[in-house]
């Protein structure tokens, strides 16, 4: 049974971030660990949050851009849809997250996600039995499962 790990546009971010080493390091480390379970999964929420902030902090290229869209299409499988926005609006409600997260929780839980890598929300809580989990706090094996191949 393959985990599925919704990744947060900070990971993404960090994982480009020099003046940030550590952080980056970690986010990289997180990020081969799951692409290398094929357990990665992003919402288009994640990909217009990333692409936002390579175009205002690292002033990102189209070319750029494009590779970017394409290398996450895969990893591209949590829906925003009407059902997903109205799902956020009872976990913003329920949980008092801000809005942005409350559609990061609904569209991972939506996916059906064990985990919720994140540093925006509280580490190891627990939202409708997918946990959430600070990839700067814990190593990828610590929470995922060896590897088989």
């Amino acid at each position: 049974m393959t985990v599925k790990v919704f990744v947060d546009s900070n990971v993404i971010l960090y994982a480009r971030d020099q003046a940030a080493p550590e952080k980056r390091r970690k986010s990289i480390e997180w990020l081969a660990a799951l692409a290398s379970r094929e357990s990665a999964v992003v919402s288009p929420q994640v990909i217009n949050e990333s692409i936002r902030a390579f175009i205002d902090k690292m002033d990102a290229t189209a070319p750029e851009l494009h590779t970017f869209v394409v290398a996450m299409t895969p990893w591209c499988t949590a829906p925003v849809d009407p059902q997903v926005i109205a799902r956020a609006i009872d976990v913003r409600s329920r949980w008092l997250f801000a809005w942005w997260d409350s559609l990061i929780v609904a569209a991972a839980l939506s996916a059906g996600c064990d985990y919720l890598l994140t540093e925006d929300l509280q580490d190891g809580q627990s939202l409708e039995g997918m946990r959430v989990i600070d990839p700067f706090l814990h190593d990828p094996g610590s929470v995922l499962p060896a590897e088989t191949r």
